[in-house]
């Protein structure tokens, strides 16, 4: 019952819109143009609430299943985007650990999106057993650098073999 009230409210305050726009426009060329203008204003202003009633149409699947490709695609660039941005991180800190001299490293970024940033969510770093001795100092620079402390795992000589 509150729908068929808040229909015709909006029934009435659109047909005293209409009239006092028909009011303003003085009689001339103008006046045919507005007339029509607001009747189809007039028409969907009363029609909308009907046509919200009535059930899903085809149109309507089609245009969510349009909308639902058109996330997809956008999530599939949101995809290579991280992924882009996660390679060139694991390659400047490839170059990082090869300028403090380690060597047989493996490194790995865990991206997370939130708000529009994407942030280093967790950083993996895998060194040598030689470089073991360095694991705390090489961690701080990762954390000074990147904003996250990586978790540093240590290799027996796996990389050397």
């Amino acid at each position: 019952m509150q729908a068929i009230a808040q229909w015709a409210v909006s029934g009435c305050a659109a047909a005293a819109v209409c009239t006092a726009a028909l009011m303003l426009v003085p009689n001339s060329a103008q006046e045919r143009m507005m007339r029509i203008t607001v009747s189809c204003f007039f028409l969907i202003c009363v029609a909308m609430p009907l046509i919200n009633l009535l059930p899903e149409t085809e149109t309507a699947g089609l245009m969510l299943r349009t909308d639902n490709t058109v996330s997809q695609a956008a999530g599939f660039t949101d995809e290579l985007v991280m992924n882009e941005i996660k390679t060139r991180l694991e390659k400047s800190a490839a170059e990082l650990l090869s300028e403090k001299g380690c060597e047989g490293f493996e490194v790995g970024f865990l991206l997370k999106e939130q708000n529009g940033r994407i942030d280093v969510s967790e950083i993996y770093l895998a060194l040598d057993s030689r470089d073991a001795g360095r694991a705390a100092e090489l961690s701080a620079l990762f954390c000074r650098t990147y904003g996250c402390t990586p978790q540093v795992d240590i290799k027996e000589n796996r990389f050397y073999e």
